[in-house]
This record gives C-alpha cells, sequence and structure tokens, in this order.
C-alpha cells in the first residue's frame, strides 16, 4: 500500500492537548523518602497538573510517572554510591513499562524502587524494578537497566 500526504492543517483537530502543551503545566515534588541505599520508598504529589478534557478528572500520565521513577533512580544510585550531589551520569540501556490502572491521586503518588548492581565485562550495571501506585488503586510498574 502506497503511502500519500496529509494535509498538515487536517492533522490539528487530532492532536492531543496533553501532548501538545498540557504536560508543561505538570509539577510535582518529592514529599517523603525512605531508602536503605538499594531500596526506596517514596511519596509524590502533584503541585500542578493538566486535566484531559477528554476524561473526568485527574490520572497521572506514564510520561510523568517515567519522570518520576528516572529522578528516583538518579537519587538512589547516587546515594548507594555515598556521592553527596548529581556527579555520575547514568545511560538508560532498555526498560518497559505497564500501566495496569489509573493513578488518579495526585496527593498522594507511591513509589517503591528495588535496585540491583552488577558488573558485566567492564560495565557496572543497574537493574530497577519499579511500583507506582496510589491509594485508589491505580498501578504502573517499571523496569529499567541502566549504565554507570
Amino acid at each position: 500500500m502506497d503511502l500519500f500526504d496529509i494535509p498538515l492543517d487536517s492533522i490539528q483537530p487530532l492532536l492531543s492537548p496533553y501532548l501538545n502543551g498540557g504536560r508543561l503545566q505538570e509539577r510535582w515534588e518529592i514529599r517523603e523518602l525512605q531508602t536503605n541505599g538499594k531500596r526506596l520508598r517514596a511519596r509524590v504529589a502533584m503541585t500542578s497538573y493538566f486535566e484531559s478534557p477528554t476524561d473526568s478528572g485527574f490520572h497521572l500520565s506514564n510520561l510523568t510517572g517515567l519522570e518520576m521513577v528516572a529522578q528516583l533512580r538518579i537519587i538512589l544510585i547516587h546515594i548507594h554510591l555515598n556521592l553527596p550531589r548529581k556527579s555520575k551520569e547514568l545511560w538508560f540501556l532498555k526498560g518497559s513499562e505497564k500501566c495496569i490502572s489509573p493513578i488518579r491521586d495526585p496527593e498522594n503518588i507511591l513509589i517503591e524502587m528495588n535496585l540491583t548492581f552488577r558488573q558485566q565485562a567492564d560495565k557496572d550495571l543497574v537493574r530497577m524494578n519499579a511500583t507506582v501506585s496510589d491509594p485508589t488503586g491505580g498501578i504502573f510498574e517499571y523496569t529499567a537497566t541502566v549504565l554507570m
């Protein structure tokens, strides 16, 4: 089947309001954090967010969930390495995401994370498993492997 040109002005009504600018309204902060250097539990809250015109209220986007998990992963790896500030670059190699049910409580986003550190050849790898949930039963699951 051949491809054909689509006039760009005809795609405007098809654009996601969230991806087309609504996501820029989102802000979040860490409200609680506990760790032992390999495991982490955090409570995060949205300080501002975008409500989709096609949904009935707040739901956490997968993109924002990924951002939260990435930031907490950076923090946990630096704590594990006893580094007092962000001084190490981490390279994302692969990962997966599973959004099981919507997260709807913007004040009580709970994140649990486990890290496994290992060497492979001459590389230091970190494997991560994380669950993002809320008291309403929402749950996302993330995995990642990063290179230190």
